[in-house]
């Protein structure tokens, strides 16, 4: 019932602890923000952030993503990339040590059953900041 939401009259009932109701002109579910607003709820499946990735990890032992590189004979800095880019050989190792499929974790980059995309999506790539040198 976690990914999944049920409708109990106007009321939705599912992972987010707030009560959602839905919009009666497009049907579409709403969540309360308080102070009568409310705004609606995507159902877009995003990737799961590079902090929530860690995090995980760290409760199941792998606090340090260069340890893991290490461990599984990756070039370091393999596993950390694979958490904002596309790199299949870090998404497989992260995605057995989470006993997740990969196509959970990453659904930009996976089809439904677990296939990758070839070529992959170019907003699976995330740019590298510009620095700039300050004028003195």
């Amino acid at each position: 019932m976690d990914s999944e939401l049920c409708q109990i009259g106007k009321i939705l009932i599912g992972p987010d602890p707030k009560q959602t109701q839905i919009d009666p002109n497009k049907g579409e579910p709403l969540t309360r923000l308080g102070a009568g607003r409310t705004k609606r709820i995507s159902h877009t499946k995003t990737n799961w952030t590079a902090r929530k990735i860690k995090y995980e990890l760290s409760l199941k032992d792998w606090p340090f993503m260069t340890d893991i590189d290490r461990r599984f004979g990756l070039p370091i800095g393999t596993s950390k990339n694979a958490t904002l880019r596309p790199e299949p050989r870090g998404e497989r190792v992260i995605a057995d040590l989470l006993q997740v499929s990969a196509h959970v974790i990453w659904p930009s980059r996976y089809d439904a059953t677990g296939i990758r995309h070839k070529p992959q999506p170019a907003a699976s790539y995330t740019p590298a900041p510009v620095r700039r040198q300050s004028q003195n």
